[in-house]
């Protein structure tokens, strides 16, 4: 803000920020830990790669109070680790999170996906992605609407946030754009 000689809208921002990550732990502190549920992220057009739990590219999973099921560190900086089909069936995850479209629409239903816990369930979800993915790659502020994304994803039943409202909040603050409702609900649906 100081370099761009826009402290006041840096900070706005800033506190923005501060209040998403502050009202999403304060909704994530009520969910028992045994009660987190445990999420996939897919990546790649066959879904076969994904990021460890220590890994900055999928932070979002713990803030959102998931317990992401592939464990360890970054073997790389760019992530995408390879793993294998029969480790994901190992994994058995509740929830598979993904922002490859053609995965979403027809990988997940080939080989032995359909016997994967979360997709028996319709527990896989499209990450939106405009104007920039909003879990990673880039990882940038869309985060503070993934995070939202997300955590309302994972535990609909007691998280009550309105995603709609608070994409065009965003967009307003970030983008200085006004959003009707459908644009917003074109957003959120990642599939368009």
């Amino acid at each position: 803000g100081q370099l761009l000689g826009q402290p006041q809208r840096s900070k706005m921002l800033a506190d923005y920020g501060r209040s998403i990550l502050e009202q999403v732990a304060t909704i994530v502190a009520t969910i028992p830990p045994s009660s987190h549920r445990r999420v996939y992220y897919a990546q790649g057009g066959d879904g076969l790669e994904t990021e460890p739990d220590r890994s900055f590219h999928a932070e979002l999973i713990v803030l959102a109070g998931g317990v992401n099921v592939h464990k360890g560190g970054l073997k790389q900086r760019r992530g995408r680790e390879k793993i294998t089909l029969e480790q994901v069936m190992v994994y058995d995850p509740e929830v598979i999170i993904t922002a490859e479209r053609s995965f979403y629409n027809t990988g997940i239903q080939q080989q032995i996906w359909p016997q994967i816990r979360a997709v028996q369930s319709q527990q896989v979800y499209l990450i939106p992605n405009r104007p920039l993915n909003w879990f990673d790659r880039p990882p940038s502020m869309m985060r503070f609407l993934g995070v939202q994304w997300l955590v309302q994803k994972l535990y609909p039943h007691k998280v009550h946030l309105d995603m709609i409202k608070a994409t065009q909040q965003f967009y307003r603050l970030f983008y200085q754009q006004d959003l009707s409702e459908k644009m917003a609900r074109d957003i959120l649906d990642a599939r368009s």
